[in-house]
């Protein structure tokens, strides 16, 4: 077996892409949602808590590249309703 040098991480391009992340207002959510913009990819969060959330796009914003988007949903996942919601706003910003 091949072994990966840990020392230089693989770089993926996700330009083009969009993706719904959710838990983005914090800890590992919100290490994904960095991730995904690192790589070009166009973001929309999802967490309970607007006001941390709000933070969390801004922050991510001011990394992103020209013409991609971070945009922000306040949804509750375990709410059908929320999801419904989050999920038709993401479609359509996307």
């Amino acid at each position: 077996m091949r072994e990966r040098n840990i020392e230089k991480p693989m770089i993926y391009s996700l330009k083009g892409r969009s993706a719904l992340i959710t838990g983005a207002n914090q800890g590992f959510g919100l290490a994904v949602a960095h991730a995904y913009v690192k790589a070009g990819a166009n973001i929309m969060l999802c967490a309970r808590d607007a006001a941390k959330l709000e933070q969390a796009r801004k922050q991510l914003a001011a990394i992103a590249g020209p013409g991609q988007q971070v945009l922000a949903h306040p949804a509750d996942v375990s709410k059908s309703a929320d999801v419904e919601k989050v999920v038709s706003a993401t479609i359509a910003a996307f």
